[in-house]
Parts: C-alpha cells; sequence; structure tokens
C-alpha cells in the first residue's frame, strides 16, 4: 500500500507531471500503459484527489517537485528539504461552476464550494486565488521553532485551478513583513512570548496573503502557467492577479 509520497515509482511521478504541470495529454499518457482498467480507475482517482478538500498531499508533493524540493513525507513538521533548506507548503485549489437558477434566469456561481449569485459582492473577494495560504493549530512553541530556524525555511505558495497547477512562488519565513503576519497572529491569541498556553489550546488558522510577501526581495517566481492562469481569470482576486503578471518567472508554460 502506498501511504507516503516518497514510495511512488518514477511511472507514476511522470503520471502526474502529466496531469498536474498540463506537461502532456494525461489521458494519452495514461493509455500507453495499456491497461484499460488503469486507464479508467486513475483518471477517475487523479480527478478526484487532486481537488479534495481535505487533502492536500498530492499537491504539496508536486509544488516541492517543480521548487527542486524532495518531500519528507507525512503530515506533521516541514513538508521538504533541499540541502539544508526546509520547506513549509502552502497550496491553494479553487473550483469553478456556473448554474442556472430554477427561473432560468438569475445565475449562481460556486467558487471553491462556496454559492454566489450574480452581482454579489462576497463572490468578488472569497474563494479566489490571493496568492495565501494558512497555518492551522499553530502555537507560540512552533513559531519559536520557525523562527529558530527562519533562516532555512523556505514558504512555497502555490495555485491550483480545478487541480492544475497555476503558479508557485518561493520566499524565506524571515521575510520581515510575512513573519510580522504570523507573528501578531499568535501573540494575539496567546498573548507575549513566555505566556503559558493552556493544554489543548490552539490558534486553530493564521491566514494570510501576496501582500504578506510582495516586497521579498529574495522572492522566487518559480513556475507559471500563463494560458491556465489566462482563461481562468475570474478565480483569481484582480490586485493579485496584476501582481503575478509583473513577476519575472523562471518557468513559463502555456506563454500567451
Amino acid at each position: 500500500m502506498i501511504d507516503d509520497v516518497r514510495k511512488l515509482g518514477a511511472e507514476i511521478k511522470s503520471l502526474m507531471d502529466s496531469y498536474f504541470l498540463c506537461a502532456d495529454d494525461f489521458t494519452s499518457s495514461v493509455s500507453r500503459i495499456k491497461r484499460d482498467a488503469l486507464e479508467r480507475a486513475f483518471v477517475e482517482l487523479m480527478e478526484l484527489y487532486s481537488t479534495d478538500k481535505n487533502s492536500s498531499t498530492l499537491r504539496e508533493f508536486i509544488t516541492l517537485k517543480v521548487a527542486g524540493f524532495t518531500a519528507t513525507g507525512g503530515k506533521l513538521g516541514f513538508n521538504g528539504y533541499k540541502g539544508t533548506l526546509k520547506a513549509e507548503v502552502k497550496p491553494k485549489n479553487v473550483t469553478f461552476e456556473i448554474k442556472k437558477d430554477t427561473d432560468g434566469k438569475e445565475m449562481t456561481y460556486k467558487v471553491s464550494g462556496k454559492d454566489f449569485k450574480k452581482g454579489d459582492s462576497m463572490y468578488l473577494h472569497r474563494g479566489k486565488l490571493n496568492g495565501g495560504g494558512n497555518f492551522t493549530d499553530f502555537t507560540q512553541d512552533r513559531l519559536d521553532k520557525h523562527i529558530d530556524t527562519e533562516k532555512t525555511v523556505m514558504m512555497l505558495i502555490s495555485g491550483f485551478v480545478e487541480g492544475k497547477l497555476a503558479y508557485v512562488i518561493e520566499f524565506p519565513f524571515e521575510h520581515p513583513d510575512f513573519k510580522r503576519v504570523i507573528k501578531n497572529a499568535v501573540e494575539g491569541f496567546y498573548g507575549e512570548k513566555g505566556s503559558k498556553r493552556e493544554p489543548g489550546k490552539f490558534k486553530r488558522s493564521i491566514e494570510f496573503n501576496y501582500t504578506a510577501y510582495k516586497s521579498c526581495p529574495t522572492l522566487r517566481a518559480v513556475w507559471v502557467n500563463k494560458k491556465l492562469i489566462l482563461n481562468s481569470k475570474v478565480l483569481f482576486n484582480k490586485d493579485f492577479l496584476e501582481y503575478l503578471n509583473g513577476l519575472k518567472w523562471e518557468i513559463i508554460v502555456g506563454d500567451v
């Protein structure tokens, strides 16, 4: 049983490249294995798993691979490494669906599982890719660990559209603006450093977006699929989209 991404074989990793990175026609790649049953099962599995809201294992894996890191496996601790560097991966996947209401006139949008009506201001801001991510169950101890090793901790931020990779951005955890966002959230919840934490008390979620790292001078614009982004602009925050378009990308797929 494969229960760890590190156990994946070379062939399945190649198929993952085809699926997530749009490197090749996925169905054709699968069919070359010449097993009809495998083709049907695997296509369904990838389509289901890649957009699974409850598991980011494959999205983390492909993000690490594209950025040149090796996955560590497991859900606890850092997600990957490259030499002395450690990686904290924050992937986000968005989905989009348009439906007509029962009267056939009013349009209803479903963005990342949330329902909005046409013209709804909430639709303009929620559920879209904004270069963000979140830390879950964060504690002062965990923050201290990141700060103690901050010079070797890299953040990998990735965005997926319907399971397809759109971008990967890398920057150091130690970037002052970013660290301030996380530090303020932790200390606002627990109190100043040194305050005793009650057992079982966690900061359940700390969210951030691209504004927390956009000024980082050592930021790497690692990978982008420009065609995918162009064809799904409605799923991107407008300001973040403008920011993406201004970056100097190392790898560009689907140039337009």
